[in-house]
């Protein structure tokens, strides 16, 4: 048997991104369904071109409220955490524009009900801000400024270790 191979890698990263975030829009989808999230990382898991930045951008912009609050999704949390990662540490001060929506979805899965939240979804937030925070000064400093006024309701959560330094 031949193994199928993922037409995906054969593909141009930024189009197939392009088209996913048109898709997504058509369709008018709230929520990223895991086909989704699996192509981002496929496409992701590539070297970007740097003359394409301002695309992966602009697709980061259209799909930021899917990416994010796909953090409070059980089914997909643990797998966009590489995802936002990666594009957030590409685009570097770019991508911090998107980070006000990060600090909703963070509200919404650390709110005062959380406990309706599941700990999985908890846990790919913790990873998402230690990894963000340990990818450089500039990264750690953007954490501290999105955690800042959230402290007093964090402090009871799984990300209280983090808030000692905020």
């Amino acid at each position: 048997h031949m193994p199928i191979l993922s037409p995906l890698h054969s593909l141009p990263p930024i189009m197939v991104a392009e088209a996913l975030a048109q898709k997504i829009a058509d369709s008018g989808l709230e929520n990223l369904e895991p086909e989704h999230v699996f192509i981002l990382e496929q496409i992701l898991d590539q070297p970007f071109d740097g003359s394409e930045e301002s695309r992966w951008l602009a697709v980061l912009k259209d799909l930021e409220l899917h990416v994010y609050v796909a953090l409070a999704d059980d089914e997909i949390c643990g797998s966009i955490v590489p995802v936002l990662h990666r594009w957030i540490t590409y685009l570097e001060d770019r991508a911090f524009s998107t980070l006000p929506t990060l600090a909703k979805s963070l509200k919404l899965i650390f709110s005062a009900d959380a406990q309706s939240t599941p700990l999985e979804c908890q846990k790919a937030a913790l990873e998402l801000l230690t990894l963000l925070r340990n990818s450089g000064e500039k990264f750690a400093h953007e954490v501290n400024q999105l955690l800042a006024p959230m402290k007093q309701e964090l402090r009871e959560t799984i990300l209280a270790p983090l808030l000692k330094d905020v």
